[in-house]
């Protein structure tokens, strides 16, 4: 019997624990909500559902977390009281189901702001550009040596790295750089180096290239620095096409094969006296041109149809007779020969109120009062209102600069100081002028017309023969002979 109930309480117990586990794997845990006038009280905080096949309600409120296979329903509308804000509307959107992002407003607003911070960016960097870069210089100049040092400890780890990582990107761009050595192009708008630059190959430079230095080349020809507007080259200058200065300095390596040219390293020489007819065409060919320049030919003639320009007097000759004339020049026979005086101008007139008027004029006049001082072309400008002493006569000069001048005494006239003529004052008024001086136009016509004029008035000049005689009755005789007329001899 004992043993029977024994047996009967075990299956009991068997059964409650597996009811106990049963309901363990599909419990619900059920939880009321009171009532009241502001809504609903939850009286159980946490509330959960094992294993539960499913639950179906109105309203699941959650404050912990909720994991399921599955949701069925309005998930948001469910779990969620969603509100889109209003500055949030432009990007999202929830119909209640579905929650939708505006993708092209958002990136429209970036684009926007992008410009502004753009501008804004511009602005400030240009304001502190100055600031910035003095306190980047005064910074690197402090840590320069620690710097460099650093750097160049990396670099020296990690060359080879550094220089593939270098040459990678550079050869999609300008630089092709292979190991340590840049093979390709750079291409730099302004390069400033305080210190040197090796270039193995080509330097092409599309603007100005400003040095202070020096250039010195591989095989030691140098191109000194510009000292008071002069280079100065250490080694040969080769020039294929023309050299032109004003000036040469130092030696010069004339390699010239002429017999009329030779050259010492330091003066060129030229043979004048090998200069013949026959180097004419080679030398000197002004054929069609003309020398607008000086032609020094001295010690030789120059003989030509024609000249055209100006040719001073002294390159004139005269012809020379024996003796060895000195005076052998066009000019030396016009100062020895000719005369001061005028042929242009120098009319004196009444000026009114007891002045003088004198018309501008030229003429030819020494420079001293010499008979062989060069005789030289001159011009004076004209004189308006000159002043006459009252109660006198005056004599009008001009000298060799041009001046006019009056005095009493007609005696002052020479060489270089002509009378043009003279005017007399009577109370402050102008009385008479006359015109004066020597005349140089026509001078030999108008000694002639004097010459025609006094004899005129006088017998012919019997020079020779003409004798008188008798033959016959009442006949007469006259011998041969020679007697002028004027300028006519007869």
């Amino acid at each position: 019997m004992k043993k029977a109930l024994t047996t009967i309480f075990c299956c009991i117990l068997l059964i409650s624990m597996l009811s106990i586990v049963e309901a363990s794997s599909h419990r619900r845990d059920i939880y009321d909500y009171k009532g009241s006038s502001t809504g609903f009280a939850r009286e159980k905080v946490n509330y959960s559902l094992f294993n539960a096949e499913n639950f179906t309600g109105t309203r699941m409120d959650l404050t912990g977390n909720s994991s399921a296979d599955s949701f069925i329903g309005k998930f948001f509308g469910t779990f969620f009281n969603w509100i889109i804000g209003s500055t949030s509307q432009s990007y999202l959107s929830f119909n209640g189901t579905d929650l939708d992002f505006n993708e092209t407003f958002l990136n429209g607003t970036i684009d926007t702001r992008a410009i502004a911070v753009n501008a804004t960016m511009k602005l400030y960097v240009d304001a502190q550009d100055i600031v910035f870069n003095d306190s980047l210089k005064s910074y690197t100049d402090a840590q320069d040596i620690v710097f460099n040092n650093s750097l160049k400890s990396y670099l020296d780890a990690q060359d080879i790295t550094f220089n593939d990582s270098l040459k990678a990107y550079s050869d999609i761009t300008f630089v092709n750089i292979t190991g340590d050595t840049m093979t390709g192009d750079l291409i730099v708008p302004n390069l400033t180096a305080t210190n040197n630059i090796t270039i193995t190959n080509n330097l092409d430079i599309g603007g100005n290239m400003t040095l202070g230095e020096k250039i010195t080349f591989a095989f030691g020809e140098v191109i000194d620095n510009i000292v008071n507007g002069v280079i100065q080259i250490t080694g040969d200058l080769l020039v294929t096409g023309n050299v032109n200065a004003t000036k040469f300095f130092g030696t010069y390596n004339w390699t010239e094969d002429s017999p009329l040219l030779s050259f010492d390293d330091t003066t060129l020489s030229f043979d004048y006296a090998g200069l013949n007819s026959s180097y004419d065409s080679r030398y000197l060919n002004l054929t069609g041109t003309n020398a607008n320049q000086n032609l020094n030919v001295s010690p030789f003639n120059i003989t030509a149809n024609e000249f055209f320009g100006d040719i001073n007097a002294t390159f004139v000759k005269i012809a020379l007779g024996s003796g060895s004339p000195t005076i052998d020049q066009m000019q030396e026979y016009l100062d020895n020969t000719g005369s001061s005086g005028f042929f242009t101008g120098g009319i004196i007139s009444d000026g009114g109120s007891g002045t003088i008027d004198i018309t501008a004029g030229q003429g030819f006049i020494r420079t001293t009062a010499d008979d062989n001082a060069p005789l030289l072309s001159f011009n004076w400008s004209a004189q308006t209102g000159v002043a006459v002493t009252d109660n006198t006569t005056q004599y009008v000069f001009v000298d060799d600069t041009g001046t006019i001048s009056l005095n009493s005494n007609e005696f002052l006239e020479a060489q270089d100081n002509i009378i043009l003529g003279l005017a007399t004052d009577e109370d402050g008024t102008i009385e008479s002028v006359f015109n004066l001086g020597v005349r140089l136009e026509e001078s030999i016509g108008q000694a002639g017309r004097f010459i025609r004029r006094i004899h005129s008035v006088s017998r012919d000049v019997r020079r020779g023969g003409l004798v008188f005689g008798e033959t016959g009755t009442r006949n007469i005789t006259l011998t041969a002979g020679h007697l002028w007329w004027g300028r006519t001899e007869y």
